[in-house]
């Protein structure tokens, strides 16, 4: 990720890529998201499997560390949403949550977007109850996606 985020060039299409595992670099990541989900137009998993585990120790929050990244990030996704969210995504998975807010629209914004999802799956350590509830009465334009929320072990 650092390497693409300083060469400044653009991704080729990655039209086999199905499945895309995601270890984001806070510094580097997150505002690669959106070209990497524009290259990858037949993407059907989705899996933020790990932050930096350094990294939410030093800075205390969740899979999204700035507010800048946060408002950036949502900005471009935005700006034209990925085909592979409308037509292809089936899966999101989504560990180390921490019910910051920035995540939180982040997640909406899937669940907004992913039409054919059919399940989103958000791990975490605790989750508080009031916020469980919010969460699985966010709009979510497919018809079919099953929300978990399951604790990490």
């Amino acid at each position: 990720m650092k390497a693409i985020d300083y060469s400044n060039c653009s991704l080729p299409a990655f039209c086999n890529l199905t499945l895309l595992e995601l270890d984001v670099d806070f510094l580097h990541g997150w505002k690669l998201l959106p070209n990497l989900l524009q290259s990858a137009p037949n993407l059907e998993v989705l899996d933020f499997f790990q932050v930096s585990f350094d990294v939410m120790n030093i800075l205390g929050k969740g899979f999204l560390n700035y507010t800048a990244d946060e408002v950036e990030l949502l900005y471009h996704l935005l700006e034209r949403v990925p085909i592979c969210l409308s037509q292809c995504l089936k899966e999101i998975v989504i560990r180390e949550f921490h019910w910051e807010e920035g995540e939180i629209e982040l997640l909406k914004y899937f669940l907004n977007c992913g039409k054919v999802l059919k399940i989103t799956i958000v791990s975490d350590i605790l989750v508080p109850t009031d916020i469980r509830k919010r969460f699985l009465t966010f709009p979510n334009n497919s018809k079919t996606c099953q929300i978990v929320v399951e604790r990490l072990r």
